[in-house]
């Protein structure tokens, strides 16, 4: 039986929750109103996001490299507007090629391989490409963002205060000791019952946006141990410091950034590229 905790012990175990408040208390309503005025302003937000994730990631994975730096940039701001002017398989064509001056530099340079340097363009890339794919469906863009936008940040904030209220084993403590099972079964849960609410107030199947809000949600986790993992290798604590509580945007969006990319190739195997909101959200 576990012992209870001193008041100092559940003071630090919940340290950092106002600042993580005041900072979702901002970034949601900023990202809704942006995903509602759709067009240019995705577009751009989306661009921003792939740039500040290449910088950081550049600065976590490369350091000084600035050939690496301004090869991830280049991939993660231009996939968006190229996907939305020549087509979502022009912006992958062009990914691709990025991918390969990057692993073409890494291979000449003599530099030491790693998961993290051979994934970074198409982890700094895809996402911001995924979004703008699915909000450019007519039909369905804004619901499917919207859709996504709920079941991550549901799974994410259950996370965090299932963990740190019910504890228990650790899920992942090699790679991030505060995960635990709880914290995945509240997140699970969360993600389900937001996905509900959404399909239901946009007349969708139950079932199968149920299902898909656990696919998600799990896709969340995995993103966020995928980037607690990078950061251990790298021997760093956070990505930045730009946003309180949080540290850098990688911090931030590193559960968002796997479900949307999911989410989108769902979509798109489904739907096809004309309609991948529908391929993502019509069973």
């Amino acid at each position: 039986m576990a012992e209870p905790l001193a008041g100092n012990d559940i003071m630090a175990r919940w340290r950092d929750l106002r600042l993580r408040s005041l900072a979702a208390a901002v970034l949601a309503p900023v990202s809704l109103l942006v995903a509602w005025l759709g067009g240019v302003w995705f577009e751009f937000a989306a661009m921003l996001l792939g740039l500040v994730m290449a910088l950081e990631w550049c600065r976590m994975v490369f350091r000084d490299d600035r050939g690496q730096i301004l090869i991830h940039a280049a991939s993660a701001a231009l996939a968006a507007p190229v996907s939305l002017r020549l087509g979502p398989d022009f912006a992958l064509a062009l990914v691709c090629l990025f991918w390969a001056v990057s692993l073409g530099r890494l291979w000449s340079s003599g530099d030491q391989l790693s998961v993290w340097r051979i994934l970074g363009i198409p982890y700094v890339s895809l996402p911001p490409l995924s979004l703008v794919v699915l909000r450019a469906d007519e039909g369905l863009g804004l619901t499917a963002i919207v859709f996504i936008f709920a079941v991550v940040w549901a799974a994410d904030s259950a996370a965090y205060f299932a963990g740190r209220a019910l504890g228990g084993p650790r899920l992942a403590p090699s790679v991030s000791p505060n995960k635990t099972w709880a914290g995945l079964g509240g997140a699970v849960l969360a993600a389900t019952l937001a996905g509900l609410v959404v399909a239901v107030l946009s007349g969708l199947a139950w079932l199968p946006m149920a299902l898909l809000s656990v696919l998600l949600a799990l896709s969340e986790q995995a993103g966020d141990l995928f980037e607690s993992a990078a950061k251990r290798a790298c021997d760093i604590k956070d990505t930045g410091s730009l946003i309180p509580g949080h540290g850098g945007v990688l911090d931030r969006v590193d559960g968002l950034i796997a479900a949307v990319s999911i989410a989108a190739l769902l979509g798109a195997w489904r739907g096809g590229f004309d309609q991948p909101a529908a391929g993502l959200l019509i069973w």
